[in-house]
């Protein structure tokens, strides 16, 4: 009988540390800012890659000026988009064919206010 009040308040004071811990980890997270966005680096040359495994292209590059950042991308049917916010112009997305490993287009997003 007594191992098991002593087991009973070890994992009461074990409930209790975690829980304390839990209440600190979302504390000093929330004062810290989140960004998803991820800056491009400045265009270079780098040495070319071999093609992927069953496609015919290699690296696919997007022109952009330097110092923008890739705010996302997602598949939109059989194509890939890419948001590019460049700092002193315009955001704009990048239509991507996987299949071709080409770009497609541009659409510009409007004038930054």
């Amino acid at each position: 009988m007594r191992a098991l009040k002593t087991i009973v308040i070890f994992l009461g004071v074990l409930c209790i540390a975690a829980f304390a811990v839990l209440v600190y980890v979302l504390i000093a997270g929330v004062g810290k800012p989140s960004s998803s966005e991820t800056p491009v680096a400045a265009p270079s040359s780098p040495a070319p890659r071999p093609p992927i495994a069953g496609l015919s292209w290699g690296d696919v590059t997007i022109s952009a000026p330097e110092g923008s950042v890739l705010a996302g991308a997602f598949a939109a049917g059989d194509q890939i988009v890419v948001h590019v916010n460049p700092p002193d112009a315009a955001p704009f997305l990048v239509v991507i064919d996987p299949k071709a490993g080409r770009v497609t287009g541009r659409i510009l997003l409007g004038a930054r206010p």
